[in-house]
């Protein structure tokens, strides 16, 4: 039941249509940041077309977010202005 429960709650927040979508622009800035780490860490179709978050995009995202605390990533200025805020 918590397990439903969790599932239900990550794919309302993030893989939702009606919930948010990235637009054209988000994907192609999601696809740039996240394409080499996408690659490496799994064979899931990218979602090239999709206007919302796919598997493997979530995947890259939590990966890329362990490789910033590592400090593997690379920060851009909008990472740095919103950690300082």
């Amino acid at each position: 039941m918590i397990l439903d429960n969790a599932k239900a709650l990550i794919e309302n927040m993030f893989f939702s249509q009606r919930r948010y979508s990235l637009g054209k622009v988000g994907r192609y800035k999601v696809q740039k940041r996240l394409k080499q780490l996408k690659d490496k860490l799994t064979n899931l179709d990218d979602g090239r077309d999709s206007q919302i978050l796919t598997p493997s995009d979530f995947v890259a995202s939590i990966a890329y977010l362990f490789d910033l605390a590592a400090a593997k990533g690379k920060m851009t200025t909008l990472t740095i202005l919103a950690t300082d805020a």
